[in-house]
């Protein structure tokens, strides 16, 4: 006789990871963004002290 061993939580698990690396690249582009936002508010101000 020959049995098969599949553990029951490697689904779910698998499941977790997934959603955890999406959640990481979600967060990884929200900073990215907020990087670029805070360079084009900092550029700005800046640009204009250069013109006076």
């Amino acid at each position: 006789m020959v049995g098969l061993a599949f553990p029951l939580w490697a689904k779910p698990q698998s499941a977790r990871v997934k959603a955890g690396e999406i959640s990481m690249l979600t967060s990884r582009a929200n900073a990215d963004w907020y990087n670029t936002s805070l360079s084009g508010e900092y550029a700005s101000p800046m640009e204009n002290t250069k013109r006076i």
